[in-house]
C-alpha cells in the first residue's frame, strides 16, 4: 500500500498526508483561545476544528472536550485560517515545488502595517505598535515554525546550536544538516500582511472568519463589499491601504517593506 508522505513546511519532518492538519495543529494551537481542548488531565491536545477534537476523542477514548466562547471563537478565527493555508501550500509543495511556491507568493498583493499606529495582531488579539510588531510577530513563531536550524536525518531531532550539533555527534554518530526554511519568511509576510489587511478594512468586515475563510489569495483581493468609487473620488487612498500593489515588488515606493525588516527575501 502506497502511503502519501508529505514534509510539514513548519518543522521540515515527514508526515503521512491523513495526519497533516493534525500536526500543523500541533504546531500552532496549543493553549491558545480560540482553541478546543481535550479534557483528560493527562492529554495536552488543543484544535482549531472541532471535529478534529471530536475525532481525538472517540479515536483515544477520553472524556470530552472543552469549547472556546463565542466570543473567543471569532476574535480568534486566523488560526483556522492559518491551518487550512499552511496544509494548502504544503499539499502545493509536494504537487510542484517550492519554488513554484515562492513564485505564487511573490505575485500576490501585499499589505503593510508600516503608515499604521498601531494593529492588532491576529494570533494573540493583542494591540501592538505597527514598529514593534515584526518582533511580536518574531517571538509567535519562535516556538512554532524555524528558520535555521540543523536536523538529523537518522534520528529525526531539531537541533538550534552548533555545540548541540556537536555534542549530538559526540553521542549518536549522527551528523545532523544545516536546513534553511524558506517557507518561514513566506509566514512571517502573510500574517504581516493579513493583518495590516484587517486593520485596514477593520470597518467593512463584519465576519473576518468568513471573508479568511481559508483561502490563499483572499487577504490580497479587494473585498466585493468595498466600494472603490467612493475613495477613488475622494482621493483617500491612505484610508483604503493603498500599499497594496500588484506584484509586491520590494522597490516600489507604494509598497513599503519597513514591517519585514529581517526577513529573507524568497530568490526567485
Amino acid at each position: 500500500m502506497c502511503l502519501d508522505i508529505m514534509r510539514c513546511l513548519l518543522c521540515t519532518n515527514l508526515f503521512e498526508e491523513k495526519d497533516l492538519r493534525l500536526h500543523i495543529e500541533g504546531h500552532l494551537a496549543h493553549a491558545t483561545k480560540g482553541s478546543y481542548k481535550c479534557k483528560n488531565i493527562t492529554c495536552a491536545f488543543f484544535s482549531y476544528h472541532e471535529e478534529t477534537m471530536v475525532s481525538h476523542v472517540e479515536q483515544e477514548n477520553h472524556e470530552g472536550y472543552e469549547k472556546p466562547s463565542e466570543e473567543d471563537l471569532k476574535t480568534f478565527f486566523y488560526g483556522r485560517h492559518l491551518v487550512k493555508v499552511i496544509e494548502k501550500d504544503t499539499k502545493s509543495v509536494e504537487n510542484f515545488s517550492m519554488e513554484e511556491l515562492l513564485k505564487n507568493v511573490h505575485d500576490r498583493k501585499g499589505w503593510s502595517v508600516a503608515n499604521l499606529k498601531a494593529v492588532n495582531c491576529l494570533i494573540c488579539a493583542e494591540q501592538v505598535q505597527s514598529e514593534a510588531f515584526p518582533q511580536h510577530l518574531a517571538n509567535h513563531l519562535k516556538f512554532k515554525c524555524k528558520q535555521i536550524f540543523f536536523r538529523c536525518d537518522v534520528c529525526g531531532c531539531h537541533i538550534h546550536t552548533e555545540r548541540g550539533v556537536v555534542h549530538h555527534f559526540k553521542k549518536t554518530g549522527h551528523i545532523a544538516d544545516l536546513v534553511r526554511n524558506e517557507y518561514y519568511s513566506v509566514l512571517r509576510m502573510m500574517i504581516s500582511s493579513d493583518t495590516a489587511y484587517v486593520a485596514f478594512n477593520i470597518d467593512y468586515l463584519t465576519d473576518p472568519d468568513v471573508m479568511f475563510n481559508g483561502s490563499l489569495y483572499r487577504p490580497q483581493l479587494i473585498p466585493d463589499f468595498y466600494d472603490m468609487s467612493a475613495d477613488s473620488e475622494s482621493g483617500d487612498d491612505e484610508h483604503r491601504g493603498i500599499e497594496v500593489v500588484a506584484n509586491s515588488i520590494p522597490s516600489s515606493p507604494e509598497h513599503s517593506n519597513e514591517d519585514t525588516v529581517g526577513f529573507v527575501e524568497p530568490r526567485l
